[in-house]
């Protein structure tokens, strides 16, 4: 994913490898920290970017500023996060009733 983040960013050198890993790893908690462990930072494209800007603002000292630019996006996706794991509630609710 590093190298990802390098290529949205802008940074071709591997200078700065050591702190952009430092910023991918506090922004995985910080996501997992305020939505949970539902989602793959891998796979869903929506969070990957959340996390590169995070990332991007960290590498840019102004970490202070990006809930406040991202705020839709952040109450979106915990929406969405919430939504997915009441869903899965649901479902194991339904399917521990029909074994019984």
């Amino acid at each position: 994913m590093l190298f990802e983040l390098k290529n949205y960013i802008g940074i071709e050198n591997d200078d700065r490898d050591i702190t952009l890993l430092l910023h991918l790893n506090a922004s995985e908690r910080y996501f997992r920290r305020i939505c949970g462990d539902d989602f793959d930072f891998d796979t869903d494209e929506d969070v990957k970017e959340l996390l590169f800007e995070r990332c991007r603002y960290a590498d840019a000292n102004a970490l202070e500023l990006f809930e406040v630019n991202f705020k839709s996006e952040l109450i979106a996706l915990r929406m969405n996060m919430a939504v997915r794991k009441y869903a899965r509630s649901k479902d194991t609710k339904k399917t521990s009733t029909t074994q019984i």
